[in-house]
Order: C-alpha cells, then structure tokens, then sequence
C-alpha cells in the first residue's frame, strides 16, 4: 500500500493509539515531517482537510509566483490565475467517467474492461479545461504539484523506513 493510501487511511482512522498493533500516527507524523508544502498538499488532497486550503492557496501562489518571475512569464500570463487553475485543477482531477480506474467497468459485471477510457485515454484524469493562453503554463504548474506530492510522500516513506531501522 503507497503512502497516499496509508495517510488517507491514517486520517480517517478512529483510533490513533501508538502502539504494537497501531501505528497510523506514524504516517500521519511522517507527512507532516515531509515540509510544510508537502504536508498541506496531503492534507488537503488526501485527508480533506478544508481548514488547510487557505494557507496552502497562498502559499501556492507565492510558489507561482516566484517561478514566474525567475522564468519571465509574457505580461498575459497572470501568475495567480495560472497559480488557481494548477491547483484547482490538481485537487479534483480524476476522470468522471472512470473514476481514475484507467479502464471503463464492464457492464451489469463489477470488473474492469481492457478497454482504455475513451475520455481519459487511459490515464486516469480528466481532461485539462482552460484558457488556450495559458494551458501550458497551467500544465506546466499541474506537473509541479505532482512532483511536490511525489517528493513528499518520498521523504515520508524515508522517514518510516528510517524509524524501522531504528527498531
């Protein structure tokens, strides 16, 4: 089971006891050890967590911002819009029509098809929506946001796997 998977169990567990047989609080500890643009992303995109929204909108947008103007985005590239559209996009973007399964369920069946998602194309996410002037940008912000999740949930990971050694 990925870390994603253990950190969204982890938040919706009843019981965060921390012993011989519980250990969610350790993935939970480990995320938030991650960084702080880690923590808020697994928070809010795994955990739910709208209270975590705010701090991260704005620390995104700081993110946007700051690769803006390092790259020399042209002047109708509006950093804060293209900061929105990422993580609005980000957030909610699995694909409606196969749930982010890849694959269209078979029909009066519970199993997957071989065939792709025609909408997706098989990869699990919807399609990307916005303003032809800046969708690459946007893109560009998406794959970031990917990246940081990526990152975090890898020093998670380094981080349990350093407390077992400990053991």
């Amino acid at each position: 089971m990925g870390i994603v998977k253990q950190y969204s169990r982890a938040t919706q567990s009843s019981n965060l006891r921390s012993d011989d047989r519980h250990h969610d609080t350790d993935k939970l500890a480990a995320v938030a050890l991650s960084g702080p643009m880690g923590s808020m992303l697994f928070r809010v995109k795994y955990a739910f967590d709208a209270t975590s929204y705010p701090p991260l909108k704005e620390a995104w947008r700081y993110q946007v911002r700051l690769r803006a103007s390092i790259n020399g985005w042209p002047e109708h590239v509006k950093d804060q819009t293209v900061a929105d559209e990422a993580l609005a996009y980000w957030l909610n973007d699995q694909c409606p029509a196969c749930a982010g399964r890849s694959f269209m369920k078979m029909e009066f069946v519970d199993v997957l098809s071989d065939v792709p998602c025609p909408i997706c194309l098989g990869s699990g996410k919807k399609p990307l929506i916005v303003n032809h002037r800046i969708k690459g940008k946007v893109a560009e912000m998406v794959d970031l946001l990917d990246t940081l999740t990526i990152e975090a949930g890898s020093a998670a990971v380094k981080k349990l796997a350093d407390d077992m050694d400990g053991l």
